[in-house]
């Protein structure tokens, strides 16, 4: 008789496997949550080409604790990349829109506007009451840069050249001629003054000082 041995092959193993494992997924990219951006205007009322008016963004922040980087729009054509904090001086009259857009290193980004910004010029007919002058004096003034031009009828019916600069946001200094008829000679002032807070500038006020003047406190208001 044969013996017949019966081989147990490993396919008949009846043990389970072990389960496999799927990938975790991936991280959501980290975002950005939206800030505000506020404006400031250090010292005056904004004068173009003098006003450096003051622009932070605040409150912009990444999910992920991230750095993030800026990208300004000045509302006159100039953009520029920088910080959370940026100064701007705009070159001429106007009433601007400015926004900024906060980035992260997932490219995700968050924007905001500021107020509309308001700039002006001293170009314009002013006039003002001087204690040393009889009546109304006239100021005809246009203003090209930071540079003045015009006339004023200060020395009387004889028209008098009015020459000047804004040496800064809030200080102007102005040279009247005497026409040759009334003898031909300059008179510069010196003339700080404060702006209305609201940008319109339509009254300047401080003290005229120089060769011909008191000083004397005087405000000049545009007409």
């Amino acid at each position: 008789m044969l013996a017949v041995t019966l081989l147990t092959s490993a396919c008949d193993d009846k043990t389970p496997s072990a389960p496999l494992t799927p990938d975790p997924p991936a991280p959501a990219p980290a975002t950005v949550s939206t800030g505000v951006l506020r404006r400031s205007l250090p010292g005056a009322a904004g004068l173009a080409t003098v006003t450096a008016f003051v622009f932070t963004a605040e409150g912009f922040a990444s999910s992920d604790g991230g750095a993030l980087t800026y990208q300004w729009d000045f509302g006159d054509g100039q953009a520029t990349a920088g910080g959370a904090a940026v100064s701007h001086v705009y070159g001429g009259a106007g009433l601007f829109d400015v926004r900024v857009v906060a980035s992260n290193a997932a490219g995700r980004t968050a924007e905001a506007n500021a107020p509309a910004v308001r700039v002006t010029t001293v170009t314009g007919h002013w006039t003002a009451r001087l204690a040393i002058a009889s009546g109304i004096v006239s100021f005809d003034m246009t203003q090209v840069g930071p540079e003045i031009q015009g006339i004023s009828d200060y020395y009387g019916p004889g028209r008098s050249v009015l020459t000047g600069r804004l040496s800064s946001p809030a200080h102007l200094d102005l040279t009247l001629t005497v026409p040759p008829g009334l003898g031909g000679v300059s008179n510069p002032f010196s003339f700080p003054f404060s702006l209305d807070a609201n940008a319109t500038v339509n009254s300047l006020s401080g003290t005229l000082t120089g060769p011909y003047f008191c000083p004397c406190p005087t405000t000049i208001t545009r007409q």
